[in-house]
């Protein structure tokens, strides 16, 4: 295979490369972290099959941008903002005021949005206006039947159409960088190299296959087996992979295949050392594959300070546990099988 300039194929065993000269980030008491997920709202207009929001019951209130400033002041240091968490962000009305807010703190500011509400109240626009530097949208189907039975009321067709007019309205500006996302699965497995066409043909700048996903097994009351149901194996990913690496390098996309979740002993999740991930609610959780304060919470930043958080007692148990590869169940999907022992952590009560 031979990739044309521009197109990046990229195969790595994790998501955060942690340089040999920045190891001292793996401590019981690391720095205030410089990258922050913030959660604007947990109501979603779609019931995706891999996600736990289609399960649950959780309610919570919109974020405000009252609050996303407080918990903004809190991080001196910020580099990245990432304003996206389980529902979706545009349900909030303040996100455009949030980015613009953002980016007056951070170089980097991204969200991930499902596309389907662009063509309304002149969001395209104004998400083109406030500050974002990076946003994402979720493309996971290459067909109307497929995409649809995924992503739960949704419309295949309007989404594409909307994705498509949102890097018409761009031009030839580089930023934001518009990229799709495809989170692989037992649905959609026969449709990656049709996904690298349509991407390509909304003009999208770049695309990524997540090949894996939280079963979310320590949830078997809300969840059960649904999510697991939705697995491939590595074999058959990479069956079908290769025919989409070789038409992204035929036109020229940007393709990345993310193995983000293959954590060990020798690659240790960074998340509790250098990134911090905020509910609707202020509570503060590991990590954005947690991203439900019931399950695990390190105390609510609308209601303490971060130094309190980020350095108290909890969190340092979750890393004490993290750093004896004693992992707790809400993170034995994101390490190889195997690799690590369990443990019982602090939870919420």
């Amino acid at each position: 295979m031979s990739v044309l300039p521009g197109t990046i194929v990229s195969v790595p065993p994790f998501r955060y490369q942690i340089n040999p000269t920045s190891q001292q980030i793996f401590s019981l008491t690391p720095p205030l972290p410089t990258k922050l997920d913030i959660e604007p709202t947990v109501l979603c207009n779609f019931r995706c099959t891999m996600c736990q929001l289609s399960y649950w019951d959780r309610t919570a209130p919109n974020l405000t941008l009252d609050q996303f400033k407080h918990i903004l002041a809190q991080f001196p240091t910020i580099k990245n903002v990432k304003i996206q968490g389980i529902g979706e962000p545009l349900l909030n009305r303040d996100l455009f005021a949030m980015a613009a807010h953002a980016r007056t703190r951070a170089n980097h500011v991204a969200t991930y949005i499902n596309g389907s509400l662009l063509d309304r109240d002149d969001n395209a626009r104004r998400m083109l206006d406030s500050g974002f530097t990076q946003i994402r949208f979720s493309l996971d189907g290459g067909t109307p039947e497929t995409f649809e039975r995924i992503r739960r009321r949704s419309d295949f067709n309007q989404v594409v159409r909307n994705i498509t007019e949102f890097t018409r309205l761009r031009g030839t500006s580089t930023s934001p960088v518009v990229e799709a996302w495809c989170t692989v699965s037992r649905d959609n497995l026969h449709e990656l190299e049709r996904i690298v066409e349509i991407a390509h043909g909304a003009g999208c700048d770049a695309l990524t296959f997540q090949t894996t996903m939280n079963t979310f097994d320590y949830k078997p009351d809300e969840i059960g087996g649904a999510v697991r149901e939705l697995l491939v194996s590595p074999e058959q990913i990479e069956a079908h992979i290769q025919p989409a690496v070789d038409r992204a390098s035929v036109l020229g996309l940007k393709l990345v295949v993310d193995r983000a979740k293959l954590f060990s002993p020798d690659r240790r999740c960074p998340w509790p050392f250098d990134r911090i991930y905020i509910s609707a609610e202020g509570e503060v959780v590991p990590c954005c594959q947690i991203a439900d304060p019931r399950v695990m919470s390190m105390g609510n930043i609308l209601k303490e300070p971060l130094e309190h958080i980020w350095w108290g007692e909890r969190y340092m148990a979750f890393r004490r546990h993290l750093l004896a590869d004693q992992l707790p169940a809400t993170c034995e999907s994101c390490y190889q099988k195997g690799s690590c022992g369990s443990a019982e952590v602090a939870q919420r009560a």
